[in-house]
This record gives C-alpha cells, structure tokens and sequence, in this order.
C-alpha cells in the first residue's frame, strides 16, 4: 500500500512537537542540503518557485486564495479548516545550526484551527494513496520529475525497457541519455515504477 506521503515522497511531518501545535510541517524527498540560496549558496528551489513534490503537494491540496484566512494566503481545500502558513522562509531549524527545509523553499506549514484538525492531517497523510490507472505517458512525466533529462524522447526511447525490467532486477540499468538527480536511488525508483505498472 502507498500512502499520500510516500506518493509524495514526504522527508519529515512534524506535528505536536516542540512548537508545532498550530501547524502541521511538511518536507520532501530530495531533500535540500548545503547553503541555500537565500545566503548567496546554491542549494534549494528557490530560483523555481518551490520543488517539484512540494509544487506537486500543494496542488493536492487544493489552494483557495483568501487575504482573510488565518495568514493571509488562503485555505486548503482538501482537508476543511486547513489554511496555509506559507513554504518558503530563509531560516535555521530552532536551537540549531541546522537549514530548515523552507530555506530551501522544500517544505510546506499547513495552518490548523486545533489538534483535532491537525490530526487529521496526519492521518490522511498516512492514509492510502488512491492510485488511478497509469499510462505510459503517466510514467514518462513521472521520470521526467525525477531525472535530469534534455527531453521527453530520451526516456521515450527507453520507455519499453523500463516496463519490461522486473522489481527483482532492476539493478543500475539507466536509459539512455538520463542523469539520475541528486538526491535519488535510481534501483528503488525502478522498483515504484515496475511495481505501479505490474512490470
């Protein structure tokens, strides 16, 4: 079973500990690491308006822009009461000389009016994930996601290798002309796919 947060390759949900109470905090596989470009690094999404899963997420989450809702943003219509707190902040992890991941812009705060809505988040991030039937167009954007890749064609043409390599087998076979991204372990992402299609 997938859950919503493996199909969104969720890092870290931090809920009821230390000062997320009013909040439900979210982060992502890859996650981002060295000096972010807020400091004048060059880590992170923030050139590109959020990662991939965090854009991914948030679309998920059915924004409702409203000024008037707690924070100003708007409320997230996927689960009632939510609203959100924002993604991207260029700051520390508390009490530490740690990067959060919203320097990264990699991570989302979803607001809560109360524990009870807080922890219905939770739990329908740990729910399952409803898998809809997979084309072959679906995977091909899906490893676009999480490859380095000049253009569709290049994994196009390896489209028919991948469907035809089992979960057991997968091994470090890469089509042609990708780069797998940092952050990413190409044998299990072989594994998902072939699983997600029945390979």
């Amino acid at each position: 079973m997938t859950t919503v947060a493996q199909h969104f390759a969720v890092n870290n949900i931090l809920w009821r500990v230390a000062n997320h109470f009013n909040h439900v905090h979210v982060d992502f596989n890859p996650a981002g690491v060295g000096k972010p470009q807020c400091v004048g690094g060059t880590a992170g999404w923030e050139d590109s308006g959020g990662s991939p899963r965090l854009n991914s997420f948030r679309a998920e989450l059915n924004l409702q822009p409203d000024k008037k809702a707690p924070g100003g943003i708007g409320y997230f219509a996927k689960i009632p009461g939510t609203y959100d707190l924002g993604t991207y902040v260029c700051k520390l992890i508390s009490g530490t000389n740690e990067w959060s991941q919203h320097a990264y812009d990699n991570a989302q705060d979803i607001g809560v009016p109360d524990l009870k809505t807080g922890d219905a988040v939770v739990a329908w991030l740990n729910s399952p994930w409803k898998e809809d039937d997979v084309s072959k167009q679906d995977v091909i954007d899906g490893l676009i996601d999480a490859f380095n890749v000049k253009d569709e064609k290049a994994l196009d043409d390896g489209f028919h290798t991948i469907l035809g390599i089992k979960a057991s087998l997968v091994g470090d076979a890469r089509p042609a002309g990708t780069a797998l991204a940092a952050g990413w372990d190409f044998a299990d992402l072989l594994k998902r796919v072939a699983a997600k299609i029945g390979a």
